[in-house]
C-alpha cells in the first residue's frame, strides 16, 4: 500500500464539517477536561485524536455527539452526548454522526443482533435484514454455519474480536457523514486490523479515530488533534502520526532548548543584580534595570508541553504459598499449579463446537500464551479457568461469552470455605478444586505444542445448536487448579471490578484480602505508580476512562501476589508508552500465567513458555 494511496487528496482548504471554539468542558467540580479548544476538521479528512489516558478523547467524541443532538440510551453517562460548559460547537449543515464505541453498552449485551441494529436509527427499518447482511460482510464478520440465524444470536454470545467488528458495523449501517471510532482494533486479530486498515484506507467520508496503534495509525491519518492533560488544551497537527509525533518531540526540544539559554541569561542577570546592589550609589540603578530585565526573561519562557506521563516500573508479585500438585513437580521442584486435559472451542474449519484433547501443566515461572482467530473460544477458556476455579457458582451464565460476576474482591469468582464465611473483607479465597486428590494429568509436563490434539466434533443429542455449543465450549471438568492458589484475572471488559466503587475502595478491597488489614501507604504507593493521583483515586471506576481503568487493574494485580495470573488482551486501552512497562512486569512474573494478546510486538517483549494454539 503507498504513501500516495493512504493520503489520497485530503482537502485541509475544503469545508470545515465541524468546529470547536473556545470550547470548555469538565465532569463535575474540580474535574476540568478542556479548556477554551478550539480546532477545526474539514471534510473528507481522516484525523487522530491523541493524547494520554484520561486526557479527554472519548469526551471530544461526547462533545461531536452532543453538539448534533444525537441522543444514545445507554447505561454509562459516557456514552451521551455532552454540552460544553462554555464556548461553541458547529456541526456543518446538520451533517449525521456515528460512533463506533469502546465496549459494547453492558445493557445491549442481552439484545439479538437484529435489535442491536435496529436501535441505531430511530425509527422502524423496515428493511433491516438484508442491510445486516451486507454491513457484516463489509466488516468481514463471519458467523457459524448453523441452523440459526445470526441475527437471532445474542450479542453476548460474539467473542471479543467479533463484539468489535459488530460496533464497527452498527456505525457503518447508519451510512453517517462523519464516522467516529473509538479504540477500533481493540480484540480485532492480525486479519481483523488489516481488513479495518484497508477499509479506513478507501473510506471517503470524514473519519475521526481514537487508537493506541501507532502502526494502524499511520496507515490512514491525515492529522493529529493531540489533547494536552496539563494544559487541557488541543494542539492540532497535519501530517501522518509519525510525522506528527516527530513534530512534537522536535518542538519539545526546540523549545526546551530556548528556555534553557533564557535560564541561564536569567541567572547571569540576578546575580549581576545582586553584586551591582552591594556597590551602593548609582550601581543599585543597575542593578535594577538586571532585576527588571530578568522578570521579562522569565515572563518569555516558553510554556512548555509536559510529555505524557509513563508508569514507572513495577513488579507483580507471586503467591508463594503454593504448595501446588505433589504428584506433578517438576526438576525444580514446583507442583503443578493448573492443568487442563480438554477444552472446547469453535473449529475454524467447521464453525462448530469442538472439544479437543491436550496435556497442559503450567507450574511457578511458567508463562503460556494462547493463540488463534477470533471467535474460535480464546476467552471462553478462561472462563472456563474460572468456572473450575469457582465451581457451583450459580449466577455462572450458561453463554460462553457472558461475564459472570462476583462480590469477592479479586474480581476472580473464587469459592470460600464455610468457616470463612464470617470473616469479612479480610477472606482469603480457598480453591474448591483439590489436585491433591483429582488430578489425573501426566506429570511430565508436557505442552499442547508438543503434541497434536485431537478434535471429537460435538453433535446436537437434545436441545438448540446454540444450547449444545455452549455446554461444549463452557465444560471445565478437565481443568483444575491446584489449592489455595490466588487467581489474578484481566478481563477485557473489566468487569472483574465493581464500577460502583471508587478507585480507592476497588484496591482497599484487594489489600485487606491479602493482608488482613488495610495498608494506607502501600494502597497509596501502588496507586501512584499507575498515575492513580488524589484527584482520580476518589472517583467511580465507571466514571474512569477505559484506559485509566486499565491501569486500575493492573494496580490490583500488584496488590494481589497471585499465584496464577490470567490476562485476556490486556494491552487494550493502554496508552502505547506504558505498554513496554507492562510487558516487562509480565515477563519477570514468576507465578503460572495465561495471556491472550493479538499484539505480537507486546508478546515478543514477553517470556513464552508454552503455545496452545486453537486451530
Amino acid at each position: 500500500m503507498s504513501k500516495n494511496a493512504k493520503f489520497a487528496k485530503p482537502d485541509f482548504s475544503g469545508e470545515t464539517i465541524v468546529r470547536f471554539e473556545d470550547v470548555s468542558f469538565e465532569f463535575g467540580h474540580n474535574k476540568p477536561i478542556l479548556d477554551e479548544v478550539s480546532f477545526n476538521v474539514h471534510r473528507g479528512t481522516k484525523i487522530t485524536l491523541m493524547g494520554q489516558n484520561g486526557a479527554g478523547k472519548s469526551t471530544i467524541f461526547g462533545l461531536i455527539l452532543g453538539a448534533a443532538n444525537v441522543s444514545h440510551k445507554e447505561e454509562s453517562h459516557k456514552s451521551e452526548g455532552y454540552k460544553p460548559e462554555s464556548g461553541e460547537i458547529y456541526i456543518t449543515n446538520n451533517a449525521t454522526i456515528a460512533t463506533a464505541r469502546q465496549v459494547i453498552p453492558r445493557g445491549d449485551l442481552g439484545l439479538t443482533v437484529r435489535d442491536f441494529f435496529q436501535k441505531c436509527f430511530k425509527e422502524k427499518q423496515y428493511d433491516i435484514d438484508p442491510r445486516i447482511d451486507a454491513i457484516l460482510a463489509v466488516v468481514n464478520l463471519h458467523t457459524h454455519k448453523t441452523e440459526e440465524d445470526v441475527k437471532d444470536r445474542l450479542i453476548k454470545d460474539f467473542s471479543g474480536g467479533q463484539q468489535a467488528r459488530l460496533l464497527l458495523a452498527s456505525a457503518l449501517i447508519q451510512d453517517p457523514d462523519i464516522l467516529l471510532l473509538d479504540e477500533p482494533t481493540n480484540n480485532l486479530d492480525k486479519a481483523g486490523i488489516e481488513h479495518l486498515t484497508k477499509f479506513l484506507i478507501d473510506y471517503k467520508k470524514t473519519c475521526l479515530v481514537i487508537s493506541h496503534d501507532a502502526d494502524f495509525l499511520n496507515s490512514f491519518t491525515h492529522g493529529v488533534l493531540y489533547l494536552d492533560v496539563h494544559t487541557r488544551k488541543v494542539e492540532q497537527y497535519v501530517g501522518d502520526y509519525k510525522d506528527v509525533v516527530e513534530q512534537i518531540s522536535a518542538r519539545i526540544e526546540k523549545e526546551n532548548m530556548a528556555n534553557a539559554r533564557r535560564a541561564k541569561e536569567i541567572l547571569a542577570n540576578k546575580e549581576q543584580a545582586n553584586a551591582f546592589a552591594m556597590k551602593g550609589g548609582q550601581m543599585r540603578l543597575v542593578a535594577k534595570r538586571m532585576r527588571e530585565k530578568a522578570e521579562e526573561l522569565e515572563e518569555e519562557m516558553v510554556d512548555v508541553r509536559k510529555e505524557d506521563k509513563t508508569i514507572k516500573q513495577f513488579k507483580i508479585p507471586a503467591q508463594m504459598d503454593i504448595i501446588g500438585d505433589p504428584s506433578s513437580r517438576s526438576s525444580s521442584g514446583h507442583g503443578c499449579i493448573i492443568s487442563i486435559k480438554s477444552y472446547g472451542m469453535i473449529s475454524p474449519k467447521t464453525h462448530k463446537p469442538v472439544k479437543r484433547t491436550c496435556d497442559i501443566h503450567l507450574r511457578r515461572k511458567t508463562h503460556m500464551i494462547i493463540s488463534g482467530l477470533n471467535g474460535v473460544g480464546k476467552s471462553t477458556l478462561l472462563e472456563s479457568i474460572m468456572r473450575a476455579y469457582a465451581p457451583g457458582k450459580t449466577e455462572v451464565s450458561s453463554s460462553p461469552a457472558t461475564p459472570y460476576r462476583s462480590s469477592t474482591p479479586f474480581g476472580s469468582f473464587a469459592s470460600q470455605s464455610s468457616q470463612n464465611s464470617s470473616k469479612g473483607s479480610s477472606m482469603l479465597p480457598v480453591v474448591a478444586s483439590q489436585l491433591a486428590s483429582r488430578n489425573r494429568t501426566s506429570p511430565s509436563g508436557t505442552s499442547s505444542q508438543d503434541r497434536q490434539p485431537s478434535a471429537q466434533t460435538i453433535s446436537a443429542r437434545s436441545g438448540s445448536p446454540r444450547a449444545v455449543e455452549n455446554s461444549v465450549l463452557s465444560d471445565a471438568s478437565d481443568i483444575m487448579i491446584a489449592d489455595g492458589v490466588r487467581v489474578g484475572y484481566y478481563r477485557q471488559d473489566f468487569s472483574m471490578m465493581d464500577f460502583n466503587d471508587t478507585v480507592y475502595e476497588s484496591l482497599e478491597k484487594i489489600v485487606r484480602s491479602v493482608e488482613g488489614r488495610l495498608i494506607e501507604t502501600e494502597l497509596r504507593a501502588v496507586a501512584a505508580n499507575f498515575l492513580i493521583g488524589a484527584d482520580a483515586i476518589h472517583t467511580r471506576i465507571g466514571s474512569l476512562s477505559e484506559g485509566q481503568k486499565g491501569l486500575v487493574a493492573f494496580a490490583r494485580l500488584v496488590l494481589l501476589r497471585p499465584g496464577l495470573l490470567i490476562l485476556d488482551e490486556p494491552t487494550n486501552h493502554i496508552n502505547f508508552r506504558h505498554l513496554p512497562v507492562i510487558a516487562r512486569a509480565l515477563d519477570a512474573y514468576e507465578g503460572a500465567m495465561i495471556l491472550v494478546s493479538h499484539v505480537p510486538e507486546f508478546v515478543k517483549q514477553i517470556r513464552i513458555d508454552e503455545t496452545l494454539e486453537m486451530k
